[in-house]
């Protein structure tokens, strides 16, 4: 308690007050009773020798770590990770880009071929320091990892001085990471380094290139590691996944290339030249430690930390030596390139396309390495600051997203101050010799663990096992000494034994105090005295100045610990023990042994799979389930047997008319059709995801291509008018969509909308239709990505194709990028539904900062003369026909109807993201048209490439790549949303029985309809591995125009008709004024196609267009009235919506009607011999069963005879 008698602030135990928002005092960062006056410093100061005996012998305690500890940072991390997160987090941390080049270095000069063996070797030493961790880990799962485990083996100071030396490592390391981040971006775009970097020509060589796409990269870091855990953990473990198959492709494409002649002269430098490569090798394993410092955030310690540390570590050890193995067979050792070993490798046999995958793995690698990083920082500031060596405010946990949010921003900011201004070269020679040397000391606390306990260990054993350790470090030092400067063999004869005999004393003189609860480290002490030998063997292949800064910095952290953290830990750690004697226990909220999994147990949640590793057991329980039975796809009574089916046959008129006439049910939608899924999609979206989706299933690649076309040949500077008509005519589907998704929120979208107003056989014929567009826009969608990509990497689009010789032209350039692109959209979509809004969310954002980014950068070269001199060069003819094409680049928010079932509040959520999302497109759409128009004369404009061009006209040549950035940022999203949308559609047709039943199976783990996923993915992956852009955008049909059209056309059926209570006369005149609705929309249309400008023929089909509408509003009463929201001023909106989708179907050529019968007639004649025959069984058998419950409710509810 201070002097004042107040309670302590911040981070000071029990007494804590929780502080309203970020307004930090005195209180925050020095709270304890030595800082409360100036008086009381000057004692503490006097005190300082007696106080530093008191920290440098004190040891704290394995309860102390997980209970007080914890509590002082107010609200508990959130326990989210198991041992799938932690595998990826420990893959993420340690395979960065150094493997890139380390390699080829070591390959080079010292190891040879033998570089293998380094591998090995250095992985071996590694690994026992990671089982050193484990085991700490496992007992002591708390934030700070080492920090921890050294203030409670070795007390306060030890653990103070490695702790601050880990943190400017890890300061220093994230920078140097973020710099070469912004390296390889270039490499991956052909510049040169600096070319994206700001020159500042008066200021020093070393600090002159500022940094901002470094600082954009730590933002997106920091922002990704304050949201969640389990956030950051799916982002890492997805760029660590695509980072391990760049590395598989490396190593495939890289075998296949082999040459075994290249490993005739194995180790041209002896064992030498192994040990020395496997001293350098070790900084490639680096990164691990981080991982123990989510120990607090991990369900079942236990279990989870093992296998995620070993499994990480045995995973990266493997991967590391098929590249070794895989560079030495491409090229001979002699020939490596030091600076860029895989990329010149690639490029000596033929493939210099590579160079862009190893550039990719690079920026993937350091994506990872950067995320984790800052993860682990933040716990280790944050455990420390527990303790008052550093200011309690930084041990602040935020209550809603469980994570330290206050360290996190401090130590990403020193990253990117450093980041920003520091050359390479600087950071380079910074990093220091930290890691190892908290390693080695590591690996001592555990042998004092093991062998020594406050109160039980005799004097005798104690001092016979400081004797030990001291011999195994002498031992060490003086072989990696001798190493450093003797190539002789001798000296080891006396340094060797020395360690062997300490670690031999401890191991029979030295009785053990302690075994291990859970896990423990395997043959103690020999293990762990291995490990410090190795690692004192590598701290003497390091570089003397590397000691000096080491020591330099040292020195300022003692500093500080003198006049300010010895006394604030010292206040806070006599505090804790005063109210300990006061209440005899401390008392708080979290549980100790239970919550960190010390008792071996778990509960539910921590049993449960996490999403990521339930998607990828479903798609291999799909995969497994390939030998299915045919009571998976036909089980309905019409296939029985042939008998059946010949029944079925003779049956079709009757049946047909059935399907044509029945038109289903809401609550038949809403729960029968959902019951056939057997488990439920889970509601997890709100309207913030649906605004999001919407956003990124119709922002795609069209806007850059669409926008130029429409601009030079048709509308001239009015574009900006055509985007907006195109823009409120999508709309109008928007509404008719919206008001069903709320009465309807089920997966099937406008199929399930049809059925109910429609029926059967309609809705199955535009479904069918549109999943067929679905698959061709899909496959063209991913195609494209490769292309873009291609310009991004300064390529053509061929270059990243396989030829195929064998194959007919426009089928033999085989796109596997496609596939992948395809398939990593599956493993997203089946994932889960909010992880896939989550990551659309985040792409979209970013495709948003790209456009707002053209639209800025644009707007500064504007020229307001392009817009005055000549804005409608075509007239009110061209306006309107240019929005006859723009119509298309809003088409897509469609699919976003089908999220309906798992939205959580469809009543608010869909109108809410339908129209807003639409809205913010409509408005981006105008924005960028103007912007396009004012950068260039309309005339100028390139129509296949027209804001590079327009940047490039205005000196802004780079810009064409933030163009290409923001293209394959839309279509990443563009496929992920209609791939969602498609499954979604297809699982509802599944639910019917019109298409395999076993398309509508929702998966129980991930809440997804997984079977539907993947059938689809395979499906868009052929085409689009096969089928080249031409062939694949002449395929486009009508059918999204078509079912817009359709589903206005219900919206006013549903208004206005009834079954049961519409009379004749009304459903008679409905069907009249509707006819004559649609028919005098086709005649506007063909006029409009025919006439050449013409206006007279729409003196006749405009005025029966509208009094057919006007009819319906004064001689038709409607029937029902939407319950939660509704399509304002019906029959009017629909009924233009009718007429403008009908209009742009006039403008599409004759050949696309021609391949819709086509694929209308393929459609049919599956109809007529399956579907038909299997909805019409299903549906019956579900009469049936209504029918018998309803017979039972009656038969229960007379009135039985009194005997």
């Amino acid at each position: 308690m201070g002097a004042s008698g107040t309670e302590p602030s911040a981070g000071c135990g029990e007494g804590l007050t929780k502080r309203r928002g970020c307004s930090c005092s005195k209180e925050d960062f020095l709270p304890e009773e030595s800082f409360e006056s100036w008086g009381n410093y000057v004692n503490a100061l006097r005190s300082t020798p007696a106080r530093f005996k008191d920290r440098f012998l004190t040891r704290s305690a394995d309860s102390t770590e997980l209970v007080e500890m914890k509590a002082r940072s107010q609200h508990e991390m959130k326990k989210t990770l198991n041992w799938w997160d932690l595998i990826w987090f420990g893959i993420g941390a340690v395979i960065g880009a150094g493997i890139f080049v380390l390699t080829g270095i070591e390959a080079k000069n010292h190891a040879g071929p033998a570089v293998v063996m380094s591998y090995v070797v250095s992985g071996v030493s590694a690994l026992l320091s990671v089982f050193c961790y484990t085991e700490f880990a496992v007992e002591i799962p708390v934030a700070g990892g080492s920090f921890a485990y050294l203030r409670v083996e070795l007390g306060d100071f030890v653990a103070y001085i490695a702790a601050g030396n880990i943190l400017l490592e890890y300061v220093i390391g994230g920078a140097a990471v973020a710099r070469s981040w912004t390296s390889y971006f270039t490499t991956l775009c052909n510049r040169n380094s600096n070319d994206f970097r700001i020159t500042v020509d008066g200021w020093s060589e070393h600090y002159k290139y500022l940094d901002p796409i470094a600082i954009g990269v730590i933002i997106c870091i920091c922002i990704l590691a304050v949201m969640s855990t389990k956030g950051s953990s799916r982002l890492n473990y997805i760029a660590s996944i695509v980072h391990v198959i760049v590395i598989l492709f490396i190593i495939i494409a890289g075998l296949t290339k082999a040459d075994t002649n290249n490993y005739k002269d194995f180790a041209p430098n002896g064992p030498r030249g192994i040990f020395q490569a496997s001293a350098v090798l070790f900084f490639a394993y680096v990164g691990f430690d981080a991982v123990s410092t989510m120990a607090e955030e991990t369900k079942n310690p236990a279990r989870d930390i093992p296998i995620g540390l070993v499994g990480s570590m045995v995973i990266t050890t493997t991967v590391y030596c098929l590249l070794a193995v895989t560079l030495c067979l491409m090229v001979p050792y002699q020939m490596i390139d030091e600076q860029a070993p895989f990329s010149k490798a690639f490029e000596t046999v033929g493939m210099s396309w590579a160079k862009y995958v190893v550039a990719a793995g690079a920026l993937k690698g350091m994506t990872s390495v950067l995320l984790v990083g800052a993860v682990g920082q933040a716990r280790y500031l944050t455990h420390i600051a527990r303790t008052h060596m550093l200011p309690p405010w930084f041990a602040q946990v935020d209550a809603k997203t469980g994570t330290p949010v206050h360290a996190t921003i401090v130590m990403l900011a020193a990253t990117a101050v450093i980041a920003f201004f520091t050359s390479l070269d600087v950071l380079a020679n910074l990093l220091s010799i930290s890691t190892l040397f908290i390693f080695s000391l590591v690996a001592t606390a555990l042998l004092v663990r093991r062998y020594y306990v406050t109160g039980v260990t005799t004097d005798a054993n104690r001092n016979k096992l400081i004797v030990c350790i001291s011999m195994i470090y002498g031992g060490a030092i003086a072989t990696s000494a001798y190493w450093g400067v003797t190539h002789d063999w001798v000296g080891y004869c006396v340094t060797a034994p020395i360690w062997f005999l300490g670690t031999l004393g401890i191991w029979f003189l030295v009785p053990q105090e302690r075994s291990p609860k859970l896990w423990g480290v395997p043959l103690v002490p020999w293990l762990p005295a291995l490990s410090i030998g190795i690692n004192i063997f590598l701290l003497g292949s390091i570089d003397g100045d590397s000691f000096i800064r080491f020591a330099a910095w040292t020195v300022i952290i003692l500093v500080y610990y003198i006049f300010f953290g010895l006394h604030a830990s010292y206040d806070t750690a006599k505090d804790s023990e005063a109210k300990k004697l006061e209440g005899g226990k401390y008392e708080t909220k979290i549980e100790g042994t239970k919550d960190s999994g010390l008792d071996g147990a778990h509960n539910k949640a921590s049993s449960t799979e996490p999403a990521m590793e339930a998607a990828v057991v479903a798609v291999v329980e799909v995969v497994v389930e390939v030998a299915m039975g045919k009571e998976d796809f036909l089980p309905e009574e019409s296939f029985k047997n042939w008998g059946n089916y010949v029944h079925a046959l003779a049956s079709i008129k009757t049946r047909l008319k059935d399907r044509l006439l029945a038109r289903s049910l809401d609550r038949l939608e809403l729960e029968e059709m959902r019951a056939r899924s057997e488990n439920e999609m889970k509601k997890t979206l709100n309207w913030w995801d649906l605004i999001w989706f919407g956003i990124g299933a119709v922002m795609g690649a069209g806007i850059f291509v669409l926008t130029g076309e429409a601009a030079r040949d048709l509308a001239g500077p009015a574009v900006v008018i055509s985007y907006l008509i195109s823009g409120v005519s999508a709309l109008l589907s928007v509404l008719c969509y919206t008001e069903f998704a709320v009465e309807l929120p089920v997966a099937g979208g406008s199929f399930a909308y049809l059925r109910v107003e429609l029926g059967d056989f309609m809705a199955y014929i535009a479904a069918g239709n549109i999943l067929f567009e679905y698959i061709v826009a899909g496959a063209s969608v991913a195609r494209s990505w490769t292309s873009y990509f291609a310009t991004l990497c300064n390529h053509s689009p061929n270059d990243f194709r396989i030829y195929a010789h064998s194959l007919a032209k426009n089928y033999n350039q085989l796109d596997p990028i496609a596939v992948f692109v395809s398939f990593v959209a599956c493993v997203g979509a089946a994932w889960s539904i909010k992880a896939s809004s989550r990551f659309n969310s985040i792409t979209s954002i970013i495709h948003l900062v790209v456009l707002v980014f053209i639209l800025v950068a644009g707007l500064t070269k504007a020229n307001p003369s392009n817009f005055t001199t000549d804005f409608t060069p075509f007239g009110l003819h061209g306006i309107l026909k240019a929005s006859a094409v723009l119509f298309f680049a809003y088409v897509g928010f469609d699919g976003v109807a089908t999220l309906g079932e798992e939205t959580k509040n469809p009543g608010r959520d869909i109108p809410i993201g339908l129209i807003g999302s639409m809205v913010i497109t409509i408005v981006t759409y105008c924005g960028l048209a103007a912007t396009l128009c004012l950068m260039q004369p309309y005339s100028q404009i390139d129509p296949d490439a027209s804001f590079s061009v327009a940047f490039q006209a205005a000196g802004m040549n780079w810009a064409k790549f933030i163009v290409a950035l923001g293209a394959l940022k839309g279509m990443s999203t563009v496929l992920l949303a209609n791939l969602l949308g498609q499954a979604r559609y297809f699982t509802h047709i599944g639910r019917t029985h019109m298409a395999p039943p076993i398309l509508a199976r929702i998966n129980a783990k991930t809440g997804t309809p997984v079977t539907a996923t993947i059938i689809m993915t395979v499906a868009n992956s052929l085409v689009a591995f096969f089928t080249s852009l031409d062939v694949l955008a002449n395929l486009l049909s009508i059918s999204t125009l078509f079912i817009f059209s359709l589903v206005a056309l219900a919206l006013i059926i549903r208004r206005y008709y009834v079954t049961g209570e519409t009379s004749a006369t009304d459903r008679n005149k409905l069907i009249g004024f509707l006819t004559l609705i649609v028919g005098a929309s086709i005649a506007a249309a063909v006029y409009w196609v025919l006439s050449n400008g013409g206006w007279v023929g729409y003196v006749v089909t405009v005025p029966i267009w509208f009094f057919a509408t006007l009819g319906l509003q004064l001689t038709v009463k409607q029937a029902k009235k939407p319950k939660l929201w509704g399509v304002p001023l019906v029959p009017w909106l629909p009924s233009i919506s009718i007429a403008f989708n009908i209009f742009i179907l006039g403008s599409i050529d004759g050949e696309s009607f021609i391949r819709f019968s086509i694929w209308t007639l393929v459609l049919l004649v599956y109809y007529i011999f399956v579907a038909l025959h299997a909805s019409y069984d299903a549906a019956k058998e579900t009469e049936s069963i209504a029918n018998a419950e309803t017979n039972m409710e009656a038969g229960s509810n007379k009135t039985p005879e009194v005997g």
